[in-house]
């Protein structure tokens, strides 16, 4: 979203201060502040898993809120936020340490090593300069 795009009344990102991650057994994604697509291929995030769409979800950033928030894209297999299926084309805010499950493969947990990306952790972290 452009600077001029922004709602009346919503801050700039502050440079220097809190950015979020998507975490999982493979990596980490720093979510940019702007809209992000997940799925299975041409996405922003790539999730191997074959229960996810070519285009399963969307992350965007809310100025107003300064929040992030996840939309599921009409998917086969869901979208879930903290093991709650949530609905369809209907955006759902994101807090610290939500995780994130596209589609049903059983995933990343904190006792296993074995992993694949379709489960994310959103946190938030501070920068060090």
């Amino acid at each position: 979203m452009a600077e001029s795009e922004r709602p009346p009344g919503c801050d700039s990102p502050k440079p220097g201060g809190v950015f979020w991650q998507l975490l999982s057994a493979d990596g980490t994604f720093r979510l940019p502040e702007a809209m992000i697509f997940v799925g299975s291929a041409d996405c922003d995030v790539l999730v191997k898993a074959k229960s996810v769409d070519k285009r399963h979800a969307v992350i965007m950033y809310d100025y107003c809120d300064k929040k992030f928030k996840v939309k599921d894209l009409n998917s086969a297999n869901g979208t879930f936020v903290n093991e709650a299926r949530i609905p369809v084309q209907t955006y759902i805010q994101l807090e610290s340490m939500d995780v994130l499950r596209f589609g049903f493969d059983i995933l990343f947990t904190q006792t296993t090593t074995t992993a694949s990306l379709s489960n994310y952790v959103l946190c938030s972290l501070f920068k060090t300069n």
